[in-house]
């Protein structure tokens, strides 16, 4: 069974883990970014051709850090799709919420996203 949330054509991207420190998993020489809107620096690996983002907090008061501190690595799950309103509407039927009110640019690709959330309840289970 397929479950289409995202749309018709929204496509796994990666999933987003969140690391207390790059230099435990990465190698120094490894590309990563800091992204100073979201307090947060990154890197990309492959793990057995699933793409993993790690994601390391900039200070205590990263979101990352409140994650990591609840015990919760699995930050996101990202999907690429064509239309970013009519995957928040398709969403929206399967129970989910928006986090925030605005995209986030993301350095990578200058790609918009938005955070959801989904609804505990009839027709917010996945």
């Amino acid at each position: 069974m397929t479950v289409r949330y995202f749309g018709e054509d929204a496509v796994f991207h990666h999933i987003g883990i969140a690391v207390s420190s790059l230099n435990r998993v990465v190698d120094s020489e490894h590309p990563r970014w800091d992204d100073e809107v979201q307090g947060v620096r990154v890197a990309f690996v492959d793990l057995n051709g699933a793409p993993i983002e790690l994601i390391e907090p900039l200070s205590e008061t990263s979101p990352i850090s409140g994650a990591l501190n609840c015990g919760r690595p699995l930050v996101h799950v990202c999907f690429e799709v064509s239309s970013l309103a009519a995957s928040i509407d398709a969403a929206g039927q399967h129970g989910f919420h928006l986090l925030g009110t605005r995209p986030l640019r993301q350095r990578l690709g200058q790609t918009d996203c938005m955070d959801l959330e989904q609804d505990e309840g009839p027709g917010g289970t996945a």
